[in-house]
């Protein structure tokens, strides 16, 4: 069943139906819009079939914003630009080169993730002419209203946020976690190889210096309650830190590390599975804690130069 739905006027949730991990995009903007994340590669057929059940103008989407170029963010991008004939793509500086040209991407994708390509699909192209450096601070004007682009380090070296002024409202990506709405539970997004403990920590004080109301997450959905969810988001990641760092300086056991944090948060992890089956929450467990880890040992060289 889609979870598609309007948030506020002129935003809308659009599901991508990525049932692993839940993957959101949003529609923004009344005429002239925007659309935040496009989902995997085989999701696409899905986000044009969501945004002509919402009513959307497929000419009028003048905007394509990815938060960071992951497979589960931009991997429908080229496709669904074909399908866009006049939006842009605005991505991070970093993550530009990947889109004009996504085979290094997914080259990386198959030697890290092999078994996960056949679920996410294969990225294609989008052409340089209709891509742009979203640097911080842009502002990307839709028509009566306009989205700010702002910097967010922390999960990866090429990750921004938007936000909507009039409605307070935060497009998030992975930048302050993963929440699951109807289980209240928020856990961080902490994968190698470019989670930065006190980036990410730096970036949620930024992001809560703009006073949002409502938090639009990727994975998946939103909250009203931005001031808290960012507090909770500053705390979690204290939390797993605490969890982690001693097993990393003692043992460096990713295992027992990823048992440590399970136990710990056992009811919310009862609860995620209610609503999120089909999701591994171990496996992406692991796949933080493995962050942690690869960030501690870059503190660690850093020390010693």
């Amino acid at each position: 069943m889609s979870k598609t739905a309007m948030i506020e006027d002129s935003v809308y949730l659009i599901d991508t139906r990525f049932w692993t991990i839940g993957v959101a995009a949003y529609l923004v903007g009344e005429g002239k819009s925007a659309l935040i994340e496009t989902g995997s590669a085989k999701s696409y057929k899905n986000v044009l079939y969501e945004l002509k059940q919402v009513g959307a103008n497929l000419d009028q989407i003048i905007c394509v914003a990815v938060t960071h170029i992951y497979l589960d963010h931009a991997g429908a991008t080229g496709y669904l630009v074909r399908e866009l004939p006049n939006a842009r793509v605005y991505v991070h500086p970093r993550g530009l080169k990947h889109l004009a040209d996504s085979s290094r991407l997914m080259e990386n994708a198959r030697k890290a993730v092999p078994e996960s390509l056949e679920e996410f699909g294969e990225m294609i192209p989008v052409d340089r002419s209709r891509l742009v450096e979203a640097t911080n601070g842009l502002r990307i004007e839709l028509g009566r209203s306009a989205l700010t682009i702002l910097e967010s380090l922390g999960h990866a070296r090429h990750h921004i946020v938007l936000y909507k002024n009039r409605l307070r409202a935060l497009f998030a990506g992975d930048a302050v976690g993963m929440y699951t709405p109807e289980a209240d539970v928020l856990i961080p997004s902490t994968p190698p190889p470019d989670f930065d403990l006190e980036k990410s920590v730096s970036t949620a004080g930024r992001i809560a210096s703009l006073n949002p109301e409502i938090i639009c997450y990727t994975h998946y959905g939103f909250s009203r309650d931005a001031d808290e969810m960012l507090r909770r988001f500053k705390e979690v990641l204290r939390e797993w830190d605490d969890l982690i760092k001693p097993v990393w300086e003692s043992t460096q056991s990713l295992e027992k590390a990823v048992d440590v944090v399970m136990s710990h948060y056992s009811s919310e992890s009862e609860r995620v599975n209610e609503y999120r089956s089909s999701w591994d929450l171990r496996a992406e467990t692991e796949l933080n804690v493995s962050g942690y880890f690869h960030y501690y040992e870059r503190m660690e060289q850093a020390s010693q130069r």
